[in-house]
């Protein structure tokens, strides 16, 4: 996933100028009678009065350039480019819907980044959108609203998981064939030290992200990917409960094998399930 930065001119807002002097009297006769200039106005102005202010050009709405979804094991990754013509986007908020459900998120409170000039990201909960056997093909509609109320046009975003399923723990190691990113699959762990293990392939050369998730109770697992030589070339592994997730350039033709050693779980009993989700960046 690469979204665009966006360079954004700014506005000078100028004042008008006035220019004051003394009035023309070279059309004034001599017997002192004072002609009247008729391009102006002889209407008096009492001293209470105000005088208007330039303010330079009409507040503007938010232009949203950009907006893009990408999936995680448990959530969308929502990033998105706006141009903030007002300076005035603190305060206001982006909103994101299927049609069915609304996301409305505060800017920055709700946000994992804020960048006026670039790409902002969030994360949006989908932990019931899609899972092991359920795949999901949303369309998504993003806006944004500054302080004013003002809004930008929504602007259109896509996302599709295929799903494969609980493995089958009599079947491991299992060969998932060529993926069709992105795709989630989920393992099941029946005791301290099970270590689950798959071989994949990848449709077309270039960056991808594997990651792995328990929604439902907190494991620490880890990742350890191999090329068809049995060379571990990628890792994550970290001690705890967080999501472990690793990026990296993988090609097609090439028979990887995805080891996911599971080592702890903060409650409950096994069997433990995590999910593994797969996807190009």
């Amino acid at each position: 996933m690469r979204v665009g930065t966006v360079a954004l001119a700014g506005m000078a807002l100028g004042g008008c100028p006035v220019i004051l002097g003394g009035p023309d009297l070279s059309h004034v006769d001599a017997g002192g009678d004072t002609a009247v200039d008729d391009t102006t106005s002889t209407t008096e102005t009492s001293s209470t009065s105000t005088t208007p202010t330039d303010t330079g050009p009409d507040p503007l709405a938010p232009l949203l350039v950009g907006a893009d979804l990408a999936p995680f094991v448990d959530r969308l990754g929502l990033s998105f480019v706006v141009a903030d013509q007002d300076g005035d986007l603190i305060g206001g908020h982006v909103t994101a819907t299927d049609g069915t459900v609304v996301h409305e998120l505060a800017i920055p409170a709700d946000l994992v980044k804020f960048d006026p000039l670039g790409t902002s990201t969030a994360r949006i909960d989908a932990a019931d959108l899609y899972g092991c056997d359920l795949p999901y093909n949303g369309h998504w509609d993003v806006q944004v609203t500054d302080l004013a109320g003002r809004q930008s046009a929504p602007f259109p975003a896509s996302v599709t998981v295929g799903a494969r399923g609980m493995l089958p723990e009599q079947s491991q190691p299992y060969d998932l064939g060529e993926l069709a990113p992105p795709v989630l699959f989920c393992v099941a762990y029946d005791g301290y030290g099970d270590t689950e293990v798959v071989f994949f392939e990848v449709p077309t050369a270039g960056t991808y992200t594997i990651q792995a998730g328990w929604p439902d109770v907190p494991l620490d697992v880890d990742l350890l990917l191999y090329d068809d030589g049995a060379y571990n070339f990628a890792s994550a592994i970290t001690i705890g409960f967080d999501y472990e997730s690793l990026t990296t350039e993988l090609a097609p033709g090439v028979r990887y094998r995805l080891d996911m050693p599971w080592y702890n779980a903060s409650g409950g009993q096994p069997p433990y399930t995590a999910r593994i989700l797969i996807r190009a960046d």
